[in-house]
């Protein structure tokens, strides 16, 4: 009995342990290490991830997931989509985005490219919203690309990047997103 017991504990431990570790989250073929694990108030989670070459604090390209409860729009992933729609048009109101919507409407993206006041770069983001598996929230995956580059090489760079990012968002094994929410 005292060795069913030890047993099951040696399995729980380990099962603790694979359950602790770190997703790997990989875009464009390029790996993304966890650089920034927030705790918003309220219960809403945010975890970001960078390439392993970049720092928190000076990104090119991050990742990002959100747990984010909207009571307010019931959790609602196609009006989340619409909000920040909103808010990009509220802060940059010459920034463009564009919302796509599952046929289901359990789902929805949203791209935009926006950039700072004074022009130091141009940030190119990708939402995709579903509603998280509690029914509590929100979740989101983001994929953000911040580049100076606004030569024709530069553009044409970001046409590219731009169409395959938003396929790679909409392929994305949202599971991940959840699992990682929820460690």
């Amino acid at each position: 009995m005292r060795r069913l017991l030890a047993l099951a504990a040696v399995l729980l431990s380990l099962l603790q342990f694979a359950g602790a570790q770190e997703i790997a989250v990989s875009i464009d073929g390029e790996p993304f290490s966890k650089k920034f694990i927030g705790r918003p108030p309220i219960g809403d989670k945010l975890v970001e991830f960078v390439r392993e070459s970049e720092s928190f604090d000076k990104w090119t390209k991050l990742v990002g997931f959100r747990y984010q409860q909207l009571s307010r729009i019931e959790n609602d992933p196609t009006k989340a989509a619409a909000i920040l729609a909103q808010i990009v048009k509220a802060s940059n109101p010459k920034a463009q985005s564009r919302v796509i919507v599952s046929k289901e409407k359990s789902e929805a993206m949203i791209d935009f490219l926006t950039w700072p006041p004074d022009r130091a770069y141009m940030e190119f983001n990708v939402f995709r919203y579903a509603k998280s598996t509690d029914g509590k929230a929100v979740v989101s995956l983001q994929l953000a690309y911040r580049f100076t580059d606004v030569s024709a090489e530069g553009l044409e760079r970001f046409t590219q990047l731009r169409a395959s990012w938003i396929n790679q968002a909409a392929a994305f094994d949202m599971n991940i997103v959840h699992a990682t929410l929820a460690q």
